[in-house]
């Protein structure tokens, strides 16, 4: 299993701030969830709704997971709704990838 180390108050604060500002989310709260295999997971309560994050650290899983977000979109217009819907940035170019990289290429 990959990334369980413990994140400081600086970076949930950069964290935070960087998910309000690229999905226009407001009054968000963190919390940890079920990490998973691989990178870690958080739960976003926000005035927009409750959402699942997930923060990979390591450079090389990002392309293979914005790539997932694929097949998970195609899932859901499948009409398979009880897999999470990905959420795109507030401007709509993809999604966030912290590297920036928007995920070009992934259905919306």
């Amino acid at each position: 299993m990959f990334s369980q180390r413990t994140r400081t108050e600086q970076e949930m604060r950069r964290f935070g701030e960087t998910l309000s500002a690229e999905y226009g989310w407001s009054n968000l709260r963190l919390t940890p969830a079920d990490r998973g295999f691989y990178g870690e997971t958080w739960r976003a309560d926000t005035a927009q709704g409750c959402f699942f994050v997930k923060l990979i650290a390591y450079r090389r899983h990002i392309p293979g997971f914005l790539q997932s977000l694929a097949a998970v979109r195609r899932m859901n217009d499948m009409g398979l709704d009880f897999i999470s819907r990905p959420v795109e940035t507030r401007s709509g170019d993809g999604f966030y990838s912290g590297t920036g990289r928007r995920g070009r290429g992934i259905p919306v």
